[in-house]
């Protein structure tokens, strides 16, 4: 694989090199449009002038009177003024030219043009001053002489103003060989030509070059061939770069991780291997972190789009970033790079297009970043600016910072708070899918209609859990059940309304026919029987089928009759006093009982005889054997042997009996009680205790039966009354059979009937009256088909009471009002069931404040404005720092010499070899173009964590593998619907009308090759650019798919004004000639010079479609401005965005507020209208439009010489030519075909009931403004100003839910709306259910104050404030700084034991116990640190005054250090004394001891390693020597002595060998 990787590159470096000699201005010059010839100069005054003095050199035109005046009148730049010839002009500092003013007028201008077009979009300069030429042939046959520059000065021609002369000046640029003609003389002659440095003699040079070609006779050189002109040789160097063999071991390009995946098997394998997280946590994980924010930097503002890249980027991901016009690129680069200076990440930026980096150099300037950024692009990669920004850096003081915790607490406070109302009102209601929002909107909507008609809560069981399936399914039966009531009359008015059948067969309905025919006629013939029947007995009420079987019942009961002679019959109290007569029948029973059986034991007496003493007596005595012993005993018993007829029994005996005798006083006793009541029934036959009372029972049995069926409806009331009259048993009983016998055959054949229809409600029919009946079934046989349709609400029914719907079902059995209503009865139960629900269960809602809420969203939007300051502090604080010290050996000891040298300076490019750790402490971020790169960074020297492409879709992937190179992650920022690479510069001197016919690679960028590879990507989505929906619109739906979001214009801002189109008919383009449309251009002209004058607030950009076009217009613009110079301010190159005419391919990256294309093409003289179109034409023109459309922030007019229709178009028009006739056609009408635009639904009810309440105000609103992407809920129309809205209302409802964040949902959205002119007035569904009276009050006046401060006071000097950046910048404060102090470093004093404690100077030496030797030695430790046995012991002996360390002492304190390590005093190991096993040490400086003290063999291992550490990290890289001298000298050793050296080599041969530090190109660096 990488052999196929390596060969893979080799092809792709290719493609930079150029030693050809067509058009290659370094191997064979030949003046042109694009260059001057300086003649009657001598280059080496020229050189001496430039780069010695430094002076700035102006240009002659050719004296008076020798011009050759070929030229018209009209077409002359006005002439300023005339100059003589100098006579010391080869000493002056004027280049004289042999053009004519107006010639070399234009002519600079058009140079000029050019490389300022290079420069921007390139990033270097191109344009040089070439002195001298070699003179040299292809071969020695040729005959064709070829010129190579020799010095090539870089230059820039600079003025103020349009009526000054241009000046040239040296740009600063280091001076370097001319490398292409440098390889090809030594390819194809073998020739070394010399190098040129700045220091350089000019003079000695060409001698040097003279020497290197003696050998080629027809060679020379010309010393005075001069020219301005184009000279690239940049690619020459990264075609260098990439040569595997400029590489070190190990960091060869096709080993690079990144470029392996870009030319092997993509970048899925290289992100699996580095993180294993799947794509689902990834995402699980972002949208957390998107609510939180936490442990994140941002600097700037950061949408949910760019925050979730940022978030990929965070951990580890390559990424690519599609940036679509205006939606915040550098915004994200800025917190891109913000985050990564967070993680102590280094960082690459790159881009061709100065206005990329410049753009996001600016952004961290005012984020306070800035001095992070190293700039090594064009104009700021000279050596003393890179010197003099280091030196500036280096020189910061301390940042002062404030304790913002307690700040950055509260902001999460708030932010939870805030994100918890929106979760609580955004998630679905239990099962329901429909969030709070959308069921208040719901619960309004049904309440009024219910409330009209005065309509009872429906009761449905647990309601609130049903989901949103079953409430459809419900609905739709309620529907049905609607449509049914709205066809047919109510169920309750149905004949068979007691039916439950729910379908009906043919044979169902002729069966039920028959029944009724069958059940009519019997009905009939019962009817007549029970009229014979009720003439035999006299009963009063009415015939009805329950009447009759309650004579039926009555006759069943008289057959039965007990003799009731004497008895009262005619009382119900048989029935309500039945169960006290019974209970008396059985008590007389049972007294009869009981006297009958005992009669003849007891006397009569006895019966009435109180036997409880003689119970009680027996009960407790009567079991002991002893029991005669008691008086009691013995006198119960003789009394009770009284009473008796018979011997007297056992005492249990005795007890059972007198017991019985009890029970018959109880029932005698009972008895009586009621005697009273039962004579009055019984009359005659009550005899007392002597009653019959079999007889009794007997009548009463009977009398009860029969009342208690007459109070259970069965037989008539008055029956009682005929118990005693005289009836024909015989005629009564027989007609009685014959009643039956048709009753029951009818009840048969109801019951049948029943059945079939599923009568649940059975014998219902009883009730009725024969007649009655009769009727009822009589006219159900005439309405048959009324079985039908009960049939189908019975079917409805079942399916309501499936659903648990039967109240609902109830209900529609006698709806009244309109059927609809029940739908809305239904609606609003279930949105109040969940309402109710949501609010009991979410403390967000029940606890909700509105105005508490909008307090908290103010805070909020302050904290989250000072929390992009706070992370400013931070990483400003951080990178103080991080900065090294000043006078650290090493690295910054190079950079400290060179920032104070005067000059011969080292070349940017040996200072980042020699330095470039420390340049990248001072400065973590490097902006470059790739060729800069290429330039200054030696191959692998200098690594970066990350590298940032921006404008990635116009850079080539081979340019790009440089950055790539140097870079562990790489993020690529782009838009692949925006500007390919391209090489128009290059050609823009040949026919640009068939620059279609241009092909491109495979491949044609960086960005399409990282998407190509499967890299993740990311689209960052939010518009911030147009203030005016219309200059994005057309971009945002032919090529995004209207997946932008773009904020609506509000109209308050009147310099919005969108897109316009100005048709001037009459213009020509000159197809054949100059390729230009002239008068167009003069149109375009005058109209700058009226903006400049009447705008000048507002920057202005002007973009043709071809070069000669864009050429045309600033020479018209130039007559224009010499003739009226009043707004040369405007036209000034200091603005920050300075005034600008390009040609289409230049303009990606460049934004104004007010941007005017010039067409250029079109109808031509003979009135043809072309259908070319320069760039467009080509494959991909489209994208090259996209990025013309979509440069403005406020304004936009196309100037064009015809219309959309005058264009024709076919199949194979190229899409770029469709697009321009869409955009044409958008421009003249205002019109864009399949707009998905302002005039969509609400996004719920609740918003429905917010316009109902402010259209029954009198205001027009317009529900969903906006064009794509983002949508205004509500906007009040301005009365009075036509396509002016003077308030946005915004609902908490779907659009405010959409954001994932609190900084989206409530202040970023918002805050750019508001830069748009709009004003806001929230509303909360919460608040709108409590009190929405209240609520509705508020918004009324909210409108009124709007409308009156419409109709007195313009937004417009606000609103136009921010429109110079896609998102405005919020620079809450200056960081503050210190005065700066640079501290040598220092290491801590090496501090001697003064006095030992507890020393025992009244022993010997020899005689003290080891362990207080060992006492002695922990004194001293913990005193001095880490030290040797001898010193240790040297100073145990010099307390004791002993001057010489004998070896029996030292053995004793050996043994002292022996005994200290064994009792885990210390550490004692290798004659070191240490704290503890994890031998920690630190560096102590010696410088201040005598020599005898600082011996570097009684230095620890571990001490010498530190401060080699210590020495190589604050020196970032050091020579071996160097690193070994610096240490000694920071351990207080004043020079490297032979044996210092070597004991200081050998711990560095084992930090080598551990892996600690490393070597690279001869200096050690930490690994």
């Amino acid at each position: 694989m990488p052999s196929i990787i390596a060969k893979a590159l080799e092809l792709s470096r290719q493609e930079l090199l150029d030693i050809g000699l067509r058009g290659n201005t370094l191997l064979h010059f030949k003046p042109r449009s694009e260059s001057l010839t300086i003649v009657d100069e001598i280059s080496v005054e020229i050189f001496n002038i430039l780069i010695t003095e430094q002076k700035l050199m102006s240009f002659l035109p050719i004296p008076k009177g020798k011009e050759n005046n070929n030229i018209e009148i009209f077409d002359q730049l006005p002439d300023l003024f005339s100059e003589d010839l100098d006579p010391k002009r080869h000493t002056d500092t004027r280049l004289q030219t042999k053009l004519n003013q107006d010639q070399l007028d234009k002519k600079l201008i058009k140079i000029n043009t050019e490389a300022e077009t290079y420069f921007q979009e390139q990033g270097i300069d191109i344009l040089y001053l070439a002195l001298g030429f070699l003179s040299w042939y292809e071969d020695d046959n040729s005959e064709l002489e070829r010129l190579a520059p020799l010095v090539l000065i870089p230059v820039s021609l600079n003025r103020t103003t349009a009526i000054e002369r241009f000046k040239l000046k040296y740009t600063q640029v280091d001076l370097g060989t001319n490398l292409t003609l440098k390889a090809k003389l030594k390819t194809d002659f073998s020739i070394e030509l010399p190098d040129f440095e700045e220091e350089t003699d000019i003079t000695d040079y060409f001698s040097k070059v003279n020497l290197a070609i003696k050998k080629k006779v027809r060679w020379k050189i010309v010393e005075n061939e001069i020219h301005l002109g184009f000279f690239k040789f940049g690619k020459f160097q990264m075609y260098q770069d990439l040569d595997s063999k400029n590489w070190p071991d190990g960091k060869v390009p096709s080993e690079h991780p990144i470029i392996q995946s870009l030319f092997g098997e993509g970048f899925h394998s290289l992100e699996d291997n580095e993180n294993s997280e799947t794509v689902d946590d990834l995402d699980e994980s972002v949208s957390g972190e998107l609510k939180t924010l936490d442990n994140f930097h941002f600097i700037s503002d950061a949408d949910s789009s760019q925050t979730e890249a940022i978030m990929q980027i965070k951990k580890g991901k390559n990424l690519v970033i599609q940036g679509p016009p205006g939606t915040g690129k550098s915004q994200t680069i800025t917190n891109i790079i913000s985050e990564s200076l967070a993680d102590n990440k280094k960082i690459l930026f790159v881009s061709e297009k100065m206005v990329a980096l410049e753009v996001v150099k600016r952004r961290l300037d005012n984020c306070q970043l800035g001095d992070c950024v190293l700039e090594l692009h064009s104009h700021k990669s000279n050596k003393r600016a890179v010197l003099d920004e280091l030196g500036r850096t280096i020189d910061l003081g301390k940042p002062k910072i404030d304790d913002r915790s307690v700040k950055k607490s509260r902001y999460k406070e708030i932010q939870k708070r805030l994100d918890n109302y929106c979760e609580a009102t955004k998630q679905p209601i239990l099962n329901s899918k429909i969030n709070f929002v959308d069921a208040v909107g719901n619960l309004l909507r049904y309440k009024e209609v219910t409330e009209m008609y005065n309509l009872n809560d429906l009761n449905i069981e647990s309601f609130e859990n049903w989901s949103k399936e079953e409430f459809i399914e419900g609905a739709a039966v309620i529907k049905e059940l609607i449509a049914y009531l709205n066809e047919h009359k109510s169920p309750s008015r149905n004949l068979f309304n007691v039916a439950s059948i729910d379908n009906i067969s043919p044979s169902d309905e002729k069966f039920i026919e028959g029944k009724l025919i069958e059940i009519s006629d019997l009905i009939k013939k019962l009817k007549t029987e029970a009229l014979k029947l009720k003439e035999s007995i006299p009963f009063e009420s009415m015939i009805s089928i329950n009447e009759v079987n309650k004579i039926k019942n009555a006759i069943d009961l008289l057959k039965t009759k007990p003799d009731l002679t004497d008895i009262n019959c005619l009382t119900p109290d048989w029935f309500k006093k039945g169960q006290n007569i019974s209970d008396v029948i059985s008590n007389g029973q049972n007294t009869k009982e009981i006297y009958n059986k005992n009669s003849s034991i007891l006397i009569d007496k006895a019966f009435d005889y109180d036997f409880t003493f003689i119970k009680k007596t027996y009960s407790i005595q009567g079991s002991k054997w002893y029991r005669f012993f008691y008086k009691d005993y013995r006198e119960s018993r003789n009394t009770f042997k009284n009473l008796l007829k018979v011997k007297q029994p056992s005492v249990p005996e005795s007890i059972n009996l007198i017991n019985e005798i009890l029970n018959y006083q109880e029932s005698k006793k009972a008895v009586f009680k009621s005697e009273k009541n039962l004579e009055l029934l019984y009359g005659d036959k009550w005899k007392g205790l002597d009653s019959n009372w079999s007889e009794l029972k007997e009548a009463y049995s009977w009398l009860n039966q029969l009342y208690e069926q007459i109070e259970n409806n069965k037989i008539p009331s008055d029956f009682p009354s005929l118990i005693n009259t005289k009836l024909d048993p015989n005629t009564l009983f027989k007609q009685e059979e014959i009643v039956k016998s048709l009753n029951e055959n009818l009840k048969l054949q109801v019951e049948a009937l029943q059945k079939k229809l599923e009568i649940k409600v059975e014998e219902a029919y009883l009730e009725m009256d024969i007649d009655s009946f009769l009727n009822q079934v009589d006219n159900m046989k005439e309405n048959l088909e009324d079985l039908f349709t009960i049939a189908r609400y019975n079917l409805l029914c079942n399916k309501l009471n499936l659903l648990k719907l039967s109240e609902i079902a109830a209900l529609g059995f006698d709806w009244s009002i309109p059927p609809k209503i029940l739908l809305s009865l239904y609606e609003y139960n279930w949105h109040l069931s969940l309402v109710n629900s949501a609010y009991n269960s979410r403390d967000s809602i029940k606890y909700f404040d509105g105005i508490g809420h909008l307090n908290d969203i103010q805070e909020f939007k302050i904290l989250d404005n000072e929390l992009a300051f706070f992370a400013q502090e931070q990483l400003v604080l951080k990178h103080f720092n991080n900065l090294p010290n000043v006078y650290a050996p090493g690295e910054m000891a190079l950079i400290r010499r060179e920032i104070n040298k005067k000059k011969r300076h080292i070349p940017i490019r040996q200072l980042l070899l020699k330095a470039g750790n420390a340049v990248q402490q001072i400065k973590p971020v490097f902006m470059m173009s790739p060729m800069s790169v290429a330039t200054f960074l030696v191959q692998g020297a200098m690594e970066f964590d990350l590298v940032i492409f921006d404008e990635a879709s116009q850079v080539k992937v081979v340019d790009a593998l440089i950055p790539i190179l140097r870079g562990k992650q790489i993020v690529v920022v782009g838009d692949s619907k925006q500007m390919p690479p391209t090489d128009f510069f290059s050609r823009t001197y040949e026919n640009e009308e068939d620059e279609e016919e241009n092909k491109t690679g495979d491949i044609e960028s960086i960005l399409g090759m990282f998407l190509a590879q499967g890299v993740n990507e990311n689209m960052l989505k939010w518009h911030y650019r147009s203030k005016h929906d219309s200059l994005i619109n057309v971009s945002n739906q032919e090529f995004y798919d209207g997946r932008l979001m773009v904020f609506p214009s509000s109209g308050a801002n009147e310099k919005a004004t969108g897109l316009k189109f100005n048709h001037f008919p009459e213009s020509i383009y000159e197809r054949g000639t100059s390729r230009t449309n002239p008068l167009e251009a003069r149109k375009v002209a005058e109209k700058v010079m009226i903006h400049a004058k009447t705008n000048p607030e507002l920057t202005l950009g002007v973009v043709a479609f071809s070069t000669a076009q864009r050429d045309c217009i600033i020479l018209e613009l130039e007559r224009l401005r010499r003739q009226d110079s009043s707004s040369e301010k405007f036209f000034s190159k200091i603005n920050l965005e300075e005034f600008f005419i390009k040609n289409l391919e230049n303009v990606q990256g460049d934004e104004r507020d007010v941007i005017y294309i010039s067409i250029g093409y079109g109808r031509t003289v003979d009135k043809r209208v072309t259908s070319s179109f320069g760039p467009v034409n080509r494959e991909g023109g489209e994208r090259r439009l996209n990025v013309l459309i979509t440069r403005a922030r406020l304004a936009m007019e196309v100037f064009c010489n015809f219309t959309a229709d005058d264009l024709a178009t076919q199949s194979t028009t190229p899409f770029g030519v469709k697009a321009l006739k869409s955009f044409l056609k958008y421009a003249e009408s205002g019109v864009l075909e399949n707009r998905f635009e302002t005039g969509k639904e609400t996004d719920s009810p609740f918003e429905d009931e917010v316009i109902s309440a402010i259209k029954k105000m009198g205001y027009e609103v317009e529900p969903q403004v906006g064009s794509a992407g983002f949508f205004i809920d509500i906007a009040v129309k301005d009365p009075r100003k036509p396509g002016k809205y003077v308030l946005a209302i915004e609902c908490d409802g779907a659009t405010y839910h959409s954001s994932v964040s609190a900084r989206d949902r409530d202040r970023l959205r918002q805050n750019v709306l508001e830069g748009m002119g709009w004003k806001f007035h929230r509303i909360w569904s919460t608040d709108w259910f409590r009190t929405q009276a209240r609520q509705i009050e508020l918004l009324k006046k909210a409108i009124e104050i709007e409308i009156n401060q419409s109709n007195h006071t313009s937004n417009f000097v606000k609103v136009v404030k921010n429109t110079n950046k896609d998102t405005p910048i919020q620079k809450i404060a200056t960081i503050q700084r210190n005065k700066v102090v640079h501290n040598v470093p220092t290491v801590n004093k090496y501090k001697i034991i003064k006095t030992i404690p507890n020393l025992s100077f009244y022993v010997e030496l020899l005689e003290v116990p080891v362990s207080k030797i060992s006492d002695y030695l922990f004194s001293i430790l913990k005193e001095e640190g880490v030290i040797h046995i001898t010193d240790a012991a040297k100073r145990i002996t010099d307390s004791y005054g002993i001057g010489r360390i004998g070896n029996r002492i030292y053995e004793k304190i050996v043994q002292g250090a022996k005994y200290g390590h064994q009792n885990n005093l210390f550490f004692y190991s290798n004659e070191f004394l240490y704290h503890d096993a994890n031998k920690i040490v630190e560096v102590r400086d010696r410088s201040e001891l005598e020599p005898s003290f600082k011996k570097i063999e009684n230095i620890t291992p571990e001490e010498i390693q530190k401060a080699l550490i210590n020495t190589i990290s604050m020196a970032f890289s050091l020579p071996k020597e160097e690193a070994i001298s610096e240490a000694l000298s920071s351990m207080g050793f004043n020079r490297a002595t032979e044996k210092a050296s070597t004991i200081v080599s050998a711990e560095i041969a084992k930090l080598f060998k551990e892996k600690k530090i490393k070597q690279e190109d001869n200096r050690i660096v930490i690994n």
